[in-house]
């Protein structure tokens, strides 16, 4: 039998068939281990274990006969001896022109620069004497490997300005183990107050310097040349210092609480929306506004600290509402959201003692609370629709009722009105019939309610009802003059009925031919006014024969 005959013909595939799945290429093991060592983890791996094996010598009794002074001397020059062969390692790779390689070197030397110094924090428990030779053999080679860096390896993106802001923190990693020794003497607890200004006030200051490094000129270039290596070598040098501080205040058994880092946190993210340029040459606005949102979130790390929490708020307030008004496109209305959220978390970070100060009604003030309040009315004013501003105005008003002890109703009623009266602004876009009734009949509840409060109740709701109608009309002047909207008849009429509502009242009580004689004429003196305002609408147009 013919074999051909038992073989299946092969068909040709017909005009619109799927196209047949590429066979998946092998596993290609070479490629993936040139991939691995182009990157040179040894070095990594290096230093990894370098660190591994400082820190357990430096807890090891039995090594060197468990002589202190011996092991932290063994350590040093160990970690001293170790950098200069990364540098002089990194240098002869350089004139090679290997640059990944020199410059991965660089960078890890930079990495360690601090690390020696953190064991003079244990030389100043012993002496002295050792602690000035270790202060001054450490601070000459790390002086001595930057020049060499900067001198053998030109191409190294090590700008002058970046050597002085390392000059600074170096000075403050040496003089911090002296600082020790000579404020705790023999109590620990002394340290805690020099601690606390440390990350309070020196280390974000210090974090800032990051803004004073040269801008990139240019962008990509070889590895040595890369336009991020500044800011990056800062943030080695800046956190080295801070575990440094920590590693001191470790030594005197002082707590390291999450509001001390606040301030630092603060400063950092601040920096990064400043300098995001040094890492990408056209940063898109979701780029900034990423590095807007940890602006947002670092303070929260000392919400319960309300002295540290306060100023971090205020500033990042005043910073978004900067941007919100410099800025252009997207990123402002970004910056306009985090400033309107910011709101809340700053009235929510005011120190209860405060509001003490305010008056006896204001005592009892959660900031919290108030700041859940402020937060809610803000969402409330983002739409447009008056169901969500009248949800809103009710919290208020709710609030304000608990606040204000004398004529709680009124006080309520009075706020809630003036938060809706504002909010109503937003509906003038889109303004229907039934939101001019609605502003009719507020105008109307306000002024009657503010008649009645301000009967024969004192001084306190005559302030309470005119800082209102003055609040409204503030708003919508302002409105006015930015947008040039029409304003409601409603709103004036309300602002001049609460207004007035208690000098009225007065008026009535204590009533004489010359007052109203007065008041006669101050109100003709209004009706003048609005004709005049709304002459174009109700001046007939002269007849065309010219007689009319």
């Amino acid at each position: 039998m013919n074999s051909d005959a038992l073989t299946p013909p092969l068909l040709s595939p017909e005009p619109g068939d799927p196209a047949p799945a590429a066979p998946m290429p092998p596993f290609d093991w070479r490629y993936w281990a040139r991939r691995l060592l182009v990157c040179n983890p040894f070095f990594l791996c290096s230093v990894a274990l370098l660190l591994l094996g400082v820190d357990k010598l430096s807890g090891d009794r039995g090594f060197l006969g468990g002589d202190e002074t011996r092991q932290l001397l063994f350590v040093f020059f160990a970690l001293q001896i170790y950098e200069l062969v990364v540098v002089g390692t990194a240098l002869v790779l350089a004139r090679r022109r290997v640059w990944y390689d020199s410059a991965l070197l660089t960078v890890l030397d930079q990495g360690l620069v601090l690390v020696p110094f953190m064991m003079m924090s244990q030389a100043v428990l012993t002496g002295w004497r050792l602690t000035f030779i270790l202060a001054a053999t450490g601070g000459a080679m790390a002086v001595g490997r930057a020049l060499a860096i900067r001198k053998w390896h030109p191409r190294f993106n090590l700008p002058p300005r970046a050597l002085a802001l390392g000059g600074a923190l170096l000075l403050l990693n040496l003089g911090l183990p002296v600082a020790f020794r000579f404020v705790m003497k023999e109590d620990y607890e002394r340290w805690a107050g020099p601690n606390a200004w440390l990350w309070i006030v020196a280390l974000p200051v210090l974090a800032a310097g990051a803004n004073l490094l040269p801008r990139p000129v240019r962008y990509g270039g070889i590895g040595p040349e890369r336009h991020w290596l500044p800011l990056f070598l800062f943030g080695l040098w800046l956190a080295g210092t801070a575990v440094h501080v920590w590693s001191v205040g470790y030594v005197a058994k002082l707590p390291l609480p999450l509001a001390s880092l606040a301030p630092l946190a603060v400063v950092v993210a601040w920096t990064m929306v400043n300098r995001i340029s040094d890492c990408l040459p056209e940063p898109s606005w979701r780029w900034r506004g990423a590095m807007l949102l940890l602006v947002f979130g670092a303070p929260l790390f000392a919400l319960e600290r309300p002295e540290i929490f306060f100023p971090l708020a205020l500033l990042n307030l005043a910073g978004f509402v900067a941007l919100w008004r410099k800025v252009p496109g997207e990123l402002a209305r970004v910056a306009r959201g985090l400033a309107l959220a910011s709101g809340p978390l700053f009235v929510a970070g005011i120190p209860e003692k405060w509001f003490a100060l305010l008056g006896p009604e204001l005592a009892r003030v959660d900031p919290l609370g108030a700041g859940i309040v402020l937060f809610i009315a803000g969402a409330a004013f983002h739409s447009v629709r008056w169901q969500v501003g009248a949800f809103g105005a009710a919290v208020v008003a709710f609030a304000m009722g608990g606040i204000y002890p004398h004529g709680v109703a009124h006080a309520a009623v009075q706020t809630g009105i003036v938060v809706l009266f504002i909010h109503s602004l937003r509906w003038v876009a889109n303004d229907r019939t039934d939101h001019r009734a609605l502003r009719w009949s507020l105008a109307a509840t306000w002024i009657g309610d503010a008649a009645v409060w301000t009967h024969g109740a004192g001084w306190e709701p005559e302030i309470f009802t005119t800082l209102g109608a003055a609040l409204v009309a503030a708003a919508a002047l302002g409105m006015w003059l930015r947008w040039k909207l029409p304003m409601p008849h409603a709103l004036w009429a309300g602002c001049a009925g609460a207004a007035l509502a208690g000098p009225g009242n007065w008026f009535v009580a204590n009533s004489r031919p010359g007052l109203i004689a007065l008041a006669g004429s101050l109100a003709l003196f209004a009706v003048g006014t609005a004709l005049a305002w709304t002459r174009h609408r109700w001046e007939q147009h002269p007849h065309p024969s010219g007689t009319g």
